[in-house]
Formats: structure tokens, C-alpha cells, sequence
């Protein structure tokens, strides 16, 4: 079986985490990769080859900046076409306080389909179609139609990660009201670890987030407590960015 043909990705939130892992994979499946970063050094330093890989392209910004996501999406060796695909995967940072940022993913959200608004408006008809591949890393625990989580999880979930999960919430609604401007999918991971990439290990499910259905073929949605970050990039790399069309307009729900 042929190799899909290479694509050009932006990744937004690929400092660490899922977002790491789908870069990392991307590039050496030699796709072109964008990688729009706060401070470009911490993600150069996860490739301390000299040269860095030629496909990645580094992009000092804030993902929360219309203006600076608009370049980011233009090709970079052809100005007339758009990126192919877009990882998302920004999040909030714990403090003392509460999160850093209790709306980080919502404002990334509105900003990104500003800035596709932008290129559309911009690049004039050829633009217009395009419909780039979103996949957007949210998290179990926040479906409107019914539990996806253990039970012993609730009391983490409706207090520690309340306000993470209100902005995904807020987040996985924008993605859903995309949809004539994307081709997306939700990614919800169960509780995200810093383990190590395994196999035969993920279990994996599908929900509709506007009708609720389930994928009842695949024995409905999996519960479990658990997901290295590394298996949720791994699995975005495998079945979003190297084809995956069955699971455009569904949310994943994957898990151990």
C-alpha cells in the first residue's frame, strides 16, 4: 500500500504532549509541518539535530492572534494555497490559582476561524472550497449524551478539572459550528499521562456530537481511566492526518 501523498500540517499547541507526538510523526513521514510556538526554542529543543529537520517551520506567535494564525496557514512554498491540516491542541497550565487561563482553548478556537475567514476572504475563490482537516484534542467527561468516564472519576472531573473542561466544552462547540468552513474532528482522551507510547493497548470509539449517536458496531463508547499523551498523538498521526475520513464530524473517544 502506497504512502499518502506529504501534506502541509500547522500545528498549534505542539511545545509537548499530543501535539509532540502527532509532530513528531508527521515529520518523519516527511509531511510539511508549521509549528507556531510562544517561545520557538522549547519545541527546537525536542530536535537537537543540526540541521533541524528542513520540514518544519518554526513560528514565533500567540495562537490566540488572528493575524499571526492567517500566515500560518498559508502554504509556505505556494502563497495561493492553504495549509492541508490543522492539529490543535493548545490547552491551559495549572497554578495555585486555578488555571492560567480558564478560556486558552475558546479564544485559540474563535481565532483560528477568524484567521481561516481572513485567507478565505483574502486568497479570493480558489480559498473559498477549501475546507482544511481540524482535529482538535478535547477530553472525555463533557458529552451532552452520556457518561465516558468511571465512576470513580466524577468527583476529579466536575471539581479539579472543571474549569479545563468548561473551555473544551466551549472550544467543541465553535468546532462543531465550523463545520461548512472544516472538516473536523474531536479528540477526546481520557485522563492524559506522560507514559510511554504502547500497542494493542487503545481502545477507541466514536459519538456523533450533534445527535449523540454512538458507533454501536464498535461496541459503543469505551470507558477508561487513562491515555498516555504519547498514544493520543500517535493515534491523531495514524488516523486523522494519514486518512481517517470516517471520523470527520465525529468526536474519538479513546482511551486504555
Amino acid at each position: 500500500m502506497s504512502s499518502p501523498a506529504p501534506k502541509t500540517i500547522l500545528f498549534l499547541g505542539a511545545t509537548g504532549g499530543v501535539g509532540l507526538s502527532a509532530l513528531r510523526r508527521a515529520l518523519a513521514a516527511n509531511h510539511t509541518c508549521i509549528a507556531l510556538c510562544r517561545t520557538p526554542s522549547k519545541l527546537a529543543a525536542h530536535f537537537p539535530s543540526d540541521p533541524a529537520p528542513s520540514n518544519l517551520r518554526l513560528v514565533q506567535g500567540n495562537a490566540h492572534d488572528a493575524a499571526t494564525l492567517a500566515t500560518c496557514l498559508v502554504h509556505p512554498s505556494d502563497p495561493a494555497r492553504l495549509v492541508d491540516a490543522v492539529v490543535f491542541s493548545i490547552g491551559a497550565r495549572p497554578t495555585l490559582r486555578g488555571m492560567d487561563d480558564p478560556h486558552v482553548c475558546e479564544r485559540g478556537m474563535e481565532a483560528l476561524l477568524a484567521a481561516l475567514r481572513t485567507c478565505r476572504r483574502e486568497k479570493g475563490a480558489a480559498a473559498g472550497g477549501f475546507k482544511p482537516r481540524l482535529v482538535a484534542v478535547s477530553s472525555t467527561g463533557i458529552s451532552d449524551f452520556g457518561r465516558d468516564i468511571p465512576l470513580a472519576m466524577v468527583p476529579l472531573y466536575r471539581v479539579a478539572l472543571h474549569t479545563a473542561h468548561r473551555d473544551k466544552k466551549a472550544m467543541e462547540r465553535l468546532v462543531v459550528g465550523s463545520g461548512g468552513e472544516t472538516e473536523w474532528t474531536l479528540i477526546r482522551g481520557s485522563f492524559y499521562t506522560s507514559g510511554p507510547e504502547t500497542e494493542g493497548l487503545v481502545r477507541e470509539g466514536m459519538e456523533d456530537p450533534v445527535t449523540g449517536r454512538v458507533d454501536a458496531e464498535g461496541g459503543g463508547v469505551p470507558i477508561g481511566y487513562t491515555i498516555s499523551r504519547e498514544d493520543v498523538g500517535k493515534w491523531v498521526f495514524e488516523n486523522c492526518l494519514q486518512g481517517g475520513e470516517k471520523w470527520v464530524g465525529k468526536a474519538a473517544v479513546i482511551t486504555y
